[in-house]
């Protein structure tokens, strides 16, 4: 069952992946849901990132992508078990933009409550340090506006026609423009928003305006 944090509510990932199950049941496809480690160049930070893949009759039908990251030792699981809590946190990216969980949030209540136990324990997030406490470490900041990429971003989105996007795309869609108008993004959320709108390309034309395939 959803877990209200801070007034909105959000979905543990193993629910969200009970849900892709029996969803899946119902319309007779298969899923998958591949990980794999994500270069930090930083012998402190962990990233994962995690691909669901949707299939009828071995057929493609979607596919979404999500990004994690978590500091070894910052908290005490991840003390002992950083590896394994990152990939969690990215899987629960990924069923999120592909629709799974919260209509209030892509993150999941695993990623909002580790967040949070960052915070209750003294964990500076803009100077992190080591284990040791001898090194910092700045994490990954937004991409300044005035970057290309926000332009590139906006190029492929309004190539789709929106009114032609189903509910879970919908959703995605959403997401992806809040960007544009939000804080900012990071290189890595970047590159799976552009991941996955490359792969809607291939898999999805009918969605596209004339004239942009």
């Amino acid at each position: 069952m959803p877990v209200s944090i801070h007034g909105k509510s959000y979905v543990m990932v193993h629910e969200r992946i009970r849900e892709l199950h029996e969803q899946a049941k119902k319309d007779g496809t298969q899923v998958s849901i591949k990980t794999k480690p994500v270069e930090t160049f930083s012998d402190k930070l962990v990233r994962f990132k995690a691909t669901l893949i949707i299939r009828k009759d071995g057929q493609v039908l979607s596919e979404f992508t999500g990004y994690a990251e978590e500091i070894y030792g910052s908290t005490k699981i991840n003390k002992t078990s950083a590896l394994e809590n990152t990939e969690t946190s990215a899987v629960g990216r990924a069923l999120g933009f592909a629709g799974y969980g919260s209509e209030d949030a892509i993150s999941s209540a695993d990623e909002v409550q580790g967040a949070i136990n960052n915070q209750n324990q003294g964990v500076d997030i803009s100077k992190i340090t080591e284990t040791n406490e001898t090194k910092k470490v700045t994490p990954p900041k937004l991409v300044p506006r005035s970057n290309k990429m926000y332009k590139e971003l906006e190029e492929m989105l309004n190539e789709i026609d929106s009114t032609k996007l189903n509910e879970k795309q919908m959703k995605y869609y959403d997401t992806a423009s809040k960007t544009l108008v939000g804080a900012g993004i990071t290189r890595f959320h970047f590159n799976s928003i552009k991941e996955t709108l490359t792969m809607w390309k291939s898999l999805y034309p009918n969605v596209y305006k004339k004239g942009t395939n």
